[in-house]
């Protein structure tokens, strides 16, 4: 069961003195739970389950998540409803204990400024009634980020996304075996591949290895946790989503690494990340010199199927306006404006960048992209010190998520999405890194502020 922070709660007391929960509160805590659900498997599917998009899988649409996101295709009513069933129940959570929500916002300034920048795009933007509209979407997905984080501990959120994901699965099961027209993709190139309650396989396939971060970790073999894993990693496997495959080993490979360098001396573990970080630059120089033979090596297309080319022309279109972008979600009009011009070189439609970072330029300039480096700087800096600390659960499980938000950003993108769950989930990830790292740096400032003491002395 997911318990809440005991502050302001009802206890009662055994024998042994220790604190116990009454019945009542209990029952209203599991409640709560899992009405969470309904925001969480929203954000997940983007806000338009696959049975909305029927018909832009029967006729090969592509890029349907990122289409979901605006808004496009599907029952209109029904999703209208499910837009405010799931934002009514954040809201509803989000109005408990305000000043301790205020509190733990403040940790997350770049991340309220980025929404507030979304927001203002409205001035700018190519679609001004998107910008705003989503932009409100995505600030109710921060907010809830904030709202999760701090009435829940890092062990609650764990258990409250395996919830998610059973969620999920057991319905993208539903899809799959009952209702295939919906669950099973029909589109030529990736005809059989597992969709689910998704909207797109490969959507379907990063939410989901999000979703299994939470036994990313030293409790992976525990018998839950290896039962939550079999439910996940063959709806992953069936989706045919070769990213999330290549994520999968590469988590692996960070999972085994982190548990390895916890166990290493204050030397060793300097020595062990100065040979990673040599091996790692040295690995991304001979990548870039000699890309064209590796790529031939591996037996891949050197344009990685036709993403440099989207790179270059994506590139170009963003010097038009480098500064504040094109407006939050402004960016792809279809068959008009910028993206018109590069379907039609192209002769390809697709609705994101295949890269995250370009995708949070054209929307929102230098100054968005910055504010995102920042966070991820920042980030990385809180990241490096739990590395080195005591490794709870919670810890691995913001140092996988963190991981895995890096390694998508490369090729898809999870960080500026409205209605999305791996957005949702980056704010988190930022705010849970902050809150578990600063009693770490409040010992480092006092060691550090000790050590001058005595040279002074």
């Amino acid at each position: 069961m997911i318990v809440e922070a005991n502050k302001g709660g009802l206890e009662a007391y055994g024998e042994d003195g220790t604190a116990r929960q009454s019945r009542p509160r209990s029952v209203m805590k599991m409640v709560r739970a899992w009405l969470l659900l309904i925001p969480l498997v929203f954000l997940a599917v983007h806000g338009q389950p696959s049975f909305m998009q029927g018909e832009h899988n029967m006729e090969g649409g592509e890029g349907l998540a990122a289409a979901a996101e605006g808004g496009s295709g599907g029952d209109e009513g029904l999703e209208r409803t499910f837009v405010y069933v799931a934002y009514g129940v954040a809201a509803c959570f989000c109005l408990r204990d305000p000043r301790r929500i205020v509190e733990t916002a403040r940790m997350a300034q770049p991340l309220l400024w980025l929404a507030g920048l979304a927001l203002c795009s409205a001035l700018w933007s190519q679609v001004p009634v998107n910008s705003l509209r989503y932009a409100c979407c995505y600030g109710m997905d921060t907010l809830l980020a904030i709202c999760l984080v701090t009435v829940f501990t890092l062990e609650e959120l764990m258990q409250l996304l395996k919830m998610a994901g059973v969620a999920v699965v057991v319905c993208s099961a539903v899809m799959v075996l009952a209702f295939p027209q919906f669950g099973i993709v029909h589109q030529l190139d990736h005809a059989g591949a597992w969709q689910g309650i998704f909207s797109e396989k490969n959507d379907a396939a990063k939410n989901l290895m999000f979703l299994l971060t939470p036994v990313m970790g030293t409790q992976f073999f525990e018998r839950r946790n290896l039962l939550y894993a079999a439910l996940l990693l063959p709806f992953i496997a069936m989706s045919g989503s070769e990213s999330a495959l290549v994520a999968l080993l590469l988590m692996a490979v960070f999972v085994v690494y982190q548990a390895a360098f916890r166990r290493l001396s204050g030397k060793s573990a300097t020595f062990a990340a100065t040979l990673t970080a040599v091996a790692m630059t040295t690995g991304l120089w001979a990548l870039v010199v000699e890309w064209t033979q590796i790529t031939a090596m591996l037996g891949r297309d050197a344009t990685l199927t036709g993403r440099t080319e989207i790179w270059a022309l994506l590139l170009e279109a963003g010097r038009e306006r480098p500064w504040l972008g094109y407006g939050y979600q402004a960016f792809w009009t279809g068959l008009e404006g910028e993206s018109g011009k590069i379907y039609e070189t192209l002769h390809w439609v697709f609705t994101y960048a295949h890269n995250g970072l370009l995708e949070v330029w054209l929307q929102l300039g230098w100054v968005g992209l910055a504010l995102v480096i920042f966070a991820l700087t920042q980030a990385l800096r809180n990241a490096a010190r739990l590395m080195r600390g005591e490794g709870t659960e919670g810890a691995q499980w913001l140092l996988s998520l963190l991981a895995l938000t890096l390694l998508y950003n490369l090729d898809e993108g999870t960080i500026l999405f409205t209605r999305s769950l791996v957005s949702m989930l980056f704010v988190l990830m930022y705010v849970g890194l902050a809150k578990t790292a600063a009693p770490q740096r409040v010992l480092a400032a006092r060691r550090a502020g000790a050590m001058g003491r005595v040279a002074h002395a």
